[in-house]
Parts: structure tokens; C-alpha cells; sequence
């Protein structure tokens, strides 16, 4: 799941800088899995949206359930990622303070 792969990659992005990866390179790397997370709940806002009128509009008593159900499961995802995006960010304030110290240590 997609999910899980924006989960991993903040364990990724962490190995790589405690291996000494420069902080700009991973900033870079951080904000663009940002944008894809980003794109993700844009995708979930829609598909509740979409789920939610087609229950509304549905003739028949399954069609409707079916509708439901899949935009609670696109609000469970949604509520996963949203997680993961605030662990994101807290790593991006970590690679951002590593920024700091490296143009600190230049102006020495």
C-alpha cells in the first residue's frame, strides 16, 4: 500500500542522513515525497466526495451501503496518511535544523 511506502521512506530518509547524506539533498527528497503525500489526500478528499454523492443518489439499498463503505475505507486511508504527513514534517523540521548548522558552521 502507498501508505506504507511514505511510512518507510521517512526510515530511509533517516538512515540516509545519520549516514551523512547532506541536509539540502534530503530536504529536496523530503519535500517532494511531501508533494506526493500531499497528492494523496487530494485523491482521498475526492474519492470520499465522490462515494459520499453516489450513496446519496443510489436506488438501491446495496449500491448505497457500497458507497458508504468505501468512503469510510477512503477516511481511514486518509486519516493514515495524514499521520504520516505530520511525521514528515517533524522530519523535515529535524533535516532543517541540520541545514542550519552546516551554513553555520560555513559562516565561521
Amino acid at each position: 500500500m502507498i501508505v506504507d511506502e511514505f511510512r518507510d521512506s521517512i526510515d530511509i530518509y533517516n538512515e540516509m542522513l545519520e549516514e551523512g547524506r547532506h541536509p539540502l539533498q534530503l530536504l529536496n527528497l523530503v519535500d517532494k515525497r511531501l508533494a506526493d503525500i500531499s497528492n494523496h489526500i487530494a485523491i482521498c478528499n475526492r474519492v470520499i466526495g465522490e462515494q459520499r454523492a453516489y450513496a446519496q443518489n443510489a436506488l438501491l439499498p446495496g449500491s448505497r451501503k457500497r458507497h458508504i463503505e468505501k468512503a469510510e475505507q477512503a477516511g481511514q486511508t486518509l486519516d493514515t496518511v495524514i499521520d504520516v504527513q505530520r511525521d514528515m514534517f517533524e522530519f523535515r523540521a529535524k533535516v532543517l535544523s541540520r541545514v542550519e548548522k552546516e551554513f553555520d558552521s560555513l559562516s565561521r
